[in-house]
């Protein structure tokens, strides 16, 4: 059913993609300019990327398997040395905000949207993306900045699992895995970043709660008797999307990602509000005519 009502909803709301895909071209405008700035020297210097280059195929081919933590790590710091050497400190210590930053200028679309979302789901109501985007401006930028930290463990684990699927590659009889392997990361922490974040946004929206009751109303949903649920319909959800991607990135010559990067948004938005509604058995509008009562 939950899957059924958000498929439902997406095609209800479809139109709430064009706010999201103009907000989304807002943001990587701004991102890509200020790393342009930022990473000048880097561009112009053919000898910086060949270090960078050289040092990637140390890291991947040499050491043994039980350091590649330490490696890792090694890599990172010469990395920063390049860096540090060609663009400057300043320069760098702009780019490494840059990142930070894009996150929580991207995830600040979450809250507006789910807001958006609720208003139609449990009244049709009508709300503006920019209205919504404004009037929960400070809540968004809370939420994002407290997420961007908890997420950075995420992102490291993340990073040492792909190190760890590159050096595997490289011992013989292993190469053909390495793909294999490169799509069971990416779905493993999708599935378990959104199983575990997803619900934040919707709880503090669909509650009227703040952003730190909303995480704890959200960690008390996660680990609930609907734990297994949450984990499938994620699960499933990750297998869905990244085949999707796959198949319009590469017969579209990448030009349908452009269309599915804020269709995915969506989605995942409607079907985590989709899945609180359940969970609380509330009642909700799926279109104009439409109610799903439990």
């Amino acid at each position: 059913m939950v899957f059924k009502n958000t498929i439902k909803l997406l095609i209800t709301l479809f139109v709430y993609i064009w706010p999201l895909l103009i907000y989304f071209v807002l943001a990587l405008s701004v991102t890509a300019a200020v790393t342009t700035v930022a990473l000048l020297p880097l561009f112009h210097s053919g000898d910086a990327l060949g270090e960078i280059f050289a040092l990637a195929q140390r890291l991947i081919s040499g050491g043994t398997y039980l350091t590649f933590s330490e490696e890792f790590s090694a890599f990172l710091a010469d990395v920063s040395d390049v860096f540090s050497q060609y663009v400057g400190g300043i320069r760098l210590a702009a780019f490494v905000g840059v990142l930070l930053g894009s996150r929580i200028l991207f995830g600040m679309a979450e809250i507006p949207l789910v807001k958006r979302i609720d208003a139609y789901m449990s009244t049709t109501a009508s709300y503006s993306f920019a209205g919504a985007y404004i009037s929960s401006f400070f809540k968004s930028l809370l939420m994002q900045l407290f997420k961007s930290v908890m997420l950075l463990p995420f992102d490291l684990l993340m990073l040492l699992s792909f190190y760890g699927a590159l050096r595997l590659g490289a011992l013989p009889g292993w190469r053909f895995a390495m793909p294999f392997l490169f799509v069971l990361i990416i779905l493993f922490f999708l599935t378990v970043k959104n199983m575990f974040f997803g619900l934040w946004a919707p709880c503090a929206v669909c509650g009227n709660m703040s952003v730190f009751r909303g995480l704890g109303a959200n960690v008390k949903t996660v680990f609930s008797k609907n734990f297994f649920r949450i984990f499938s319909y994620h699960l499933i959800s990750a297998i869905l999307t990244f085949a999707v991607f796959l198949f319009f990135g590469i017969f579209t010559l990448g030009i349908g990602l452009v269309l599915l990067i804020p269709i995915s948004a969506l989605y995942y938005k409607i079907l985590n509000t989709a899945m609180l509604y359940h969970f609380k058995q509330k009642r909700f509008y799926v279109d104009n005519s439409t109610i799903v009562s439990f």
